[in-house]
């Protein structure tokens, strides 16, 4: 990961050919080997979701994951917080 700098965030590098998929929806689920994630568009009034991508991972590679996306969260907390916003100005998570 490259470093974050005072005029912007911390950013993984481009990578060529890499699509990137907006999800505002999450559901998990596991069986006694996998952890399956899935990701989708969910928007008021539409019946049904828009899936994006479902990830299947071994319990160790989703541990990891957690781990990432607490450690993300947090420094993303620290700097919102720093810059005097607050979690209630932003946006919710859709409601099905």
């Amino acid at each position: 990961m490259q470093a974050g700098t005072a005029s912007g965030p911390t950013v993984p590098p481009a990578t060529t050919g890499v699509a990137y998929e907006y999800a505002n929806y999450f559901e998990a689920g596991f069986s006694r080997e996998e952890i399956l994630l899935r990701f989708a568009q969910a928007y008021d009034g539409q019946q049904e979701l828009t899936d994006r991508i479902r990830i299947v991972m071994t319990p160790s590679y989703a541990r990891a994951l957690l781990h990432l996306l607490q450690t993300t969260m947090a420094r993303f907390d620290a700097v919102h917080e720093a810059l005097g916003h607050h979690a209630d100005d932003a946006p919710g998570p859709a409601h099905g």
